[in-house]
């Protein structure tokens, strides 16, 4: 970035121009990289300041010379204000600063530091995601007397661990590192063997209806799609498509509605009232899906009280009522899946339900709603790629 670009570029954008990071360079005059990196570098120029510096590398990104800005940025991290430290670690991300990796590495590995900053720098910066890190992160993971959000941080965004890493993590005694595992599982897809870990996956996902301390929903319910990732593998062969997916049917407010409810100081429990009985249940399946299979090829005995397995055009979609016998689970194709949500909602026309792929917002599954609609609603909430 030129000299005389710096305020050009912070006028170029109406949300950068009114940004408090933008006014505080204002007002102290600071109108040029150069003068930008020297602030970075100076103690006594104030956290404010700093912080403001940072923030205009990290809305630049790759327009700033990284060469430049890492040096001045690592000198940042010197300073002692924990959010000073977190700004020149998401500015050094967002300039992909490779020079900065020993110095973060430091503060990733000091327990003396702030976990805040720790977990911040772990999440922040794609150098940690890569396997050079994974020594450094899978040392914190099962590190006992660490901070249960670094650690579980390192279970997020490491590269990935051996399987059996993984199976240690399930039985960990802290909610936090059985959730992140059970993600890192799902994560991984089909790029490995995961069978070794069905029967622990099927332990969590049958009774670990436990919340973590720090975020996200219920461990079981993060656990269902390792779960059927691992169950549907037996039907992909070599096929390398990534296409089949995990789905939920509840009529509880799970995942992404779960944590808005838990945000909302005026929801109230939704209560469930709704059990579905296996014999109904697999009675009406074999009238509806001629052909249907009750025998799948992977079970999950401790999850499902009921299992099946329909095959229609070539594609297989494979699903089981839980346990607590009014969660259905779905594995396979979005139109599949589609199909079956609404025939499955005229079973019962009086409950309230909603179609949820993992980790989502979910859509209702309302009189009215016709594949179409759960498509566009769904597609438009997905994690992962829409099946084409």
């Amino acid at each position: 970035m030129p000299d005389d670009d710096l305020i050009a570029l912070i006028e170029s954008d109406d949300a950068w121009r009114q940004s408090d990071w933008a006014q505080t360079l204002r007002q102290y005059g600071i109108t040029t990289p150069t003068a930008l990196f020297a602030v970075l570098r100076d103690p006594s120029a104030g956290d404010d300041l700093r912080g403001a510096a940072c923030g205009m590398i990290s809305a630049a990104g790759q327009r700033v010379d990284a060469r430049r800005a890492a040096p001045a940025l690592i000198a940042a991290l010197n300073a002692t204000s924990e959010s000073l430290h977190v700004g020149a670690i998401f500015a050094l991300s967002a300039i992909n600063s490779r020079r900065a990796y020993n110095r973060i590495l430091q503060l990733v590995t000091d327990k003396t530091q702030s976990a805040h900053v720790r977990a911040s720098a772990i999440n922040m910066h794609p150098l940690f995601h890569e396997e050079r890190a994974l020594p450094a992160l899978r040392a914190i993971m099962f590190d006992v007397t660490d901070a249960v959000l670094v650690r579980a941080m390192a279970v997020e965004w490491s590269a990935p661990l051996p399987v059996e890493d993984y199976i240690a993590l399930l039985a960990n005694p802290v909610p936090d590192m059985r959730f992140w595992a059970a993600f890192r599982l799902a994560s991984i897809r089909f790029d490995a063997d995961l069978l070794p870990a069905l029967e622990a996956v099927d332990r969590i996902a049958a009774f670990d209806h436990t919340l973590p301390g720090d975020w996200g929903w219920h461990v079981d319910r993060e656990a269902l799609a390792a779960l059927e990732i691992i169950r549907y593998a037996a039907y992909r062969g070599g096929n390398p498509d990534d296409g089949p997916r995990m789905y939920l049917i509840s009529p509880a407010d799970e995942y992404d509605r779960f944590l808005k409810s838990q945000r909302d100081p005026s929801a109230e429990p939704r209560e469930i009232t709704l059990n579905v009985a296996p014999e109904w249940l697999r009675a009406a399946l074999e009238q509806a899906w001629p052909g249907i299979r009750f025998e799948v090829a992977r079970s999950a005995p401790q999850t499902y009280v009921l299992e099946w397995e329909i095959t229609t055009a070539g594609r297989v979609l494979i699903g089981g009522l839980h346990r607590n016998r009014y969660a259905v689970v779905l594995m396979g194709y979005s139109e599949d899946v589609h199909l079956f949500a609404l025939w499955y909602r005229d079973l019962l026309p009086d409950e309230r339900l909603v179609l949820y792929p993992w980790a989502d917002e979910g859509a209702d599954l309302e009189p009215g709603v016709t594949p179409e609609t759960l498509r566009d609603v769904l597609e438009n909430w997905l994690y992962l790629p829409p099946t084409s």
